[in-house]
């Protein structure tokens, strides 16, 4: 399948992308399993090779984004990149665990429940933010 990962001024914003649609002063962003997303912005690049789409912000005062606008944009793609971490470093404790290293084990299963909580936390906050339910942390 062809996804794309896109960029808002080369800070990643959202993974997994199948249809970018220019609307005017904005970009709409879809995706399979999330509502869509309108970015107020316009396509600088797109680079199918890399699979990557670069927006850049619109300017001036009827295009600035706030700082909550942002927030809906960047959390969910913190609330997948913890989600990430935290499982590689549930699969690394059951490695190190098999070779006998219990405590560091032990260690890599506490911090993998603390990016586990702070997902929660981030979830919740984009609840808040957004007005949606559902968005799990993992």
């Amino acid at each position: 399948m062809c996804q794309a990962i896109v960029y808002l001024n080369d800070e990643e914003i959202m993974r997994d992308v199948i249809r970018v649609e220019p609307l005017p002063e904005a970009v709409r962003l879809t995706t399979f399993f999330e509502p869509p997303r309108i970015v107020p912005g316009v396509i600088r690049e797109i680079d199918l090779l890399k699979h990557r789409v670069v927006l850049d912000p619109l300017t001036g005062e009827e295009g600035a984004m706030n700082d909550l606008e942002k927030l809906q944009l960047l959390l969910p793609h913190w609330i997948e990149h913890n989600a990430e971490h935290a499982d590689e470093l549930r699969s690394w404790a059951d490695r190190v665990q098999h070779s006998g290293n219990v405590d560091v084990a032990k260690r890599l299963s506490a911090a993998a429940a603390s990016l586990q909580n702070a997902g929660d936390h981030l979830s919740n906050l984009l609840e808040e933010v957004t007005g949606v339910a559902g968005h799990d942390a993992r």
